[in-house]
This record gives C-alpha cells, structure tokens and sequence, in this order.
C-alpha cells in the first residue's frame, strides 16, 4: 500500500495553529522571499499525476515573463504558527528564487481562514498561470476533502468531482475502516484505495479474481512489449531480474512447476 504523509504534515500545521493577523499583516502586500515557506505534500494539489516535462515548460514560461514584465502575479501567502507559507503560487515563488538579482520581496496576497479553507482553496483556485489539474490529481484531492471531513458540496465545488464519485469514495472509506480498522487511512492515496478494495473484492470471489487478473496483466504486457519478451527472451529475462530479483525467480519456479505438471500429465 503506497503511503502518503500529507495528512501528517497537515495535523502538524493544526497543531501549530492558523496565527490571528493583525491589521498591518492583513494589508500586507509584499514578503521577503526568503520569508516564504513552502509544504506542497498539504498545499500543492497537483500529486497523483503530474508531469516533470509540463512542469519544466510552465517554469520556463514563468521566467520569460519575470524577465518581460519584472512582476508575476501576487502569491498567495498564509500565516501558520509565526511563518508565512505559500498557499498559491509554488511555480511563480521558485522564478522569483531562482531570478536572483536584486529582488528582495514578492508580490503577495494574505489568506485568511483555516486550514481546511485553505487546503479547499488551493484546489479551486485558477490563477491565469496555474497548470491545470489531470483527473487523477482532482480525485486525489477529492478523496483528501473527505477525508479532513468537507461537505459534499464544497468538494464538488472545488474538484468538480461528481457527487456520485464522492459518494462512493465516502463508502469506500467506511469499508477500508470496517475491514482494516487499525490502518491509517488519511495516510493511503485514493488510487490505492481502489485497488486495494477491488483486489480484496475479487479475491471474494474465489479462485476466479486470479485468472481474472491474469488476463488483465497479460494485456499490460502485450501493451508495452509486445511480442519482445518472445523475440528477446534473454533480455526480457535480464531486465526482469533487475527490476525484481526475488519476483523474477518466483515466476521462473512456478513457470518450471507448471511445466513439470504438464509433462506428467503428458505421460499419463
């Protein structure tokens, strides 16, 4: 089961408490750079699927248009145990840090709120700059909002998740604390949430789930390699031992246990 500690490190902020702002920091409209601090395991939504190439092309973007116009749109900032923590604008922060010059301070907008308004805006916010969220990465940060307890309709709201998909992550919830009550659940991922649910289902099922999912991975294979496992069996082999050597003698056993089965049953 893949862990994520987001929900950790959200506790921990809690813990720390939202700070009461004054007037003056209530107006602020500049920070110093270094100031700024950054947790995008709680305040960063695009996780599940996001794209290092799209990334690179959105920074690089970010840069040209520092150098044209010396001025990005304002962060968006939130005070959080005596520090300033960027809520919106993770890319725009890392173009002013890395422009280096004589900046000292960034364009900043203060959020007022709590930490669960906070997580919900940096969801639904659309900064002309932002990259868009994928699916999998609304989701994700659907399944987040339920789990720190947010009504249905702020999270349709902010993910654009049907109600209906909401309804079911809600369910899902309630079986993973029925069938594993001990687990951290605020730890696991939406993802494997699924999967662990749909292989436990099937495995429900009988022996059935594993011809079931023998079928599902062969067409895996035959989707990424083709006929190269037959045309290269050596290499095939050679990169089956390096990604898991343990797994790849396991599958030599067993192929080998079959086709000793096999040859007996031929004698007979």
């Amino acid at each position: 089961m893949q862990h994520n500690d987001w929900h950790s490190v959200f506790q921990t902020l809690k813990q720390r408490g939202v700070d009461t702002l004054t007037d003056q920091e209530r107006k602020l409209r500049r920070l110093p750079i270094q100031k700024i601090k950054t947790v995008e395991a709680v305040f960063q939504p695009r996780q599940a699927a996001f794209s290092t190439a799209a990334s690179a092309k959105h920074h690089a973007e970010l840069k040209r248009a520092l150098q044209a116009k010396g001025e990005l749109d304002p962060i968006v900032v939130m005070k959080v145990g005596g520090a300033w923590y960027c809520l919106d604008g993770h890319h725009r922060l890392k173009a002013y840090q890395q422009a280096g010059g004589r900046r000292t301070h960034v364009p900043v907008n203060v959020f007022e709120g709590s930490l669960e308004d906070a997580f919900r805006f940096t969801v639904e916010s659309n900064a002309p700059d932002k990259l868009n969220l994928s699916t999998e990465d609304k989701k994700e940060a659907a399944w987040r909002m339920l789990l720190l307890g947010l009504p249905f309709r702020q999270i349709n709201h902010a993910t654009t998740v049907s109600k209906g998909t909401i309804h079911n992550m809600d369910q899902a919830r309630q079986r993973v604390r029925e069938q594993w009550p001990s687990a951290a659940v605020e730890s696991w991922t939406w993802e494997n949430v699924k999967r662990l649910l749909n292989t436990r289902a099937a495995e429900g099922a009988g022996d059935g789930w594993k011809a079931v999912k023998a079928k599902e991975w062969a067409q895996a294979l035959a989707r990424h390699f083709k006929g190269l496992p037959s045309q290269h069996p050596q290499i095939f082999a050679d990169a089956f031992l390096r990604y898991d050597p343990a797994g790849a003698r396991a599958v030599a056993a067993e192929i080998q246990r079959r086709a000793v089965t096999e040859e007996c049953e031929a004698d007979f």
